[in-house]
């Protein structure tokens, strides 16, 4: 009886989901149509609000990542080189090619990271925030309820059940989606 509750309970959660998707996208239609032509004067705003150019933000994740993983290997470096014995005279410590390419990393990933809150501090916000202030109140209702559905969405699929094998050798194993024989929902 459990493993029946819980598939409708998980069928209900899946309509919900696309239902709240299908509303999320007719409202964001029915507002670029109706108020789109707002954001025309603005460089940095779609129709709906958000920031047009997000390159940076992307590459700026994206070298954080290379950061981290060069610190990784760099210091996984030092400590091959401290086991074994010099044999070879000592190299400077910009000799290194990992060292050279970490911190053109770091210089770069500081530099992005600048330009990102430049571009969004100094230019996204003070155009969205007349944008914002040029709508009239039927598009400014219309965009909270998008946002509303939008958090209805992440609500959903956060709350869809989690569900882990019996089995002792299957401990680690986790699933989500519809519960099958062999599988218990994990509280």
């Amino acid at each position: 009886m459990s493993n029946f509750v819980d598939s409708i309970n998980n069928l209900a959660n899946t309509v919900v989901y696309n239902s709240a998707l299908n509303t999320q996208a007719n409202l964001s239609v029915d507002f670029i149509n109706k108020f789109g032509s707002y954001s025309n004067n603005f460089s940095e705003i779609t129709p709906l609000g958000s920031s047009k150019n997000i390159w940076y933000y992307v590459l700026t994740g994206v070298f954080i990542f290379i950061s981290i993983g060069l610190a990784i290997f760099k210091k996984k470096e030092e400590i091959d080189v401290r086991e074994q014995p010099d044999e070879k005279k000592e190299e400077s410590f910009f000799d290194k090619p990992l060292t050279k390419l970490f911190y053109i990393s770091i210089l770069l990933t500081v530099a992005l990271m600048c330009y990102s809150l430049y571009k969004y501090f100094f230019i996204y916000k003070p155009q969205y925030n007349k944008w914002y202030a040029s709508l009239p109140n039927e598009a400014r209702n219309i965009l909270a309820s998008i946002n509303t559905v939008r958090e209805l969405i992440n609500t959903t699929y956060n709350r869809r059940p989690t569900y882990t094998y019996n089995s002792p050798s299957f401990n680690t194993h986790t699933h989500s989606g519809l519960s099958h024989r062999g599988l218990s929902r994990r509280n």
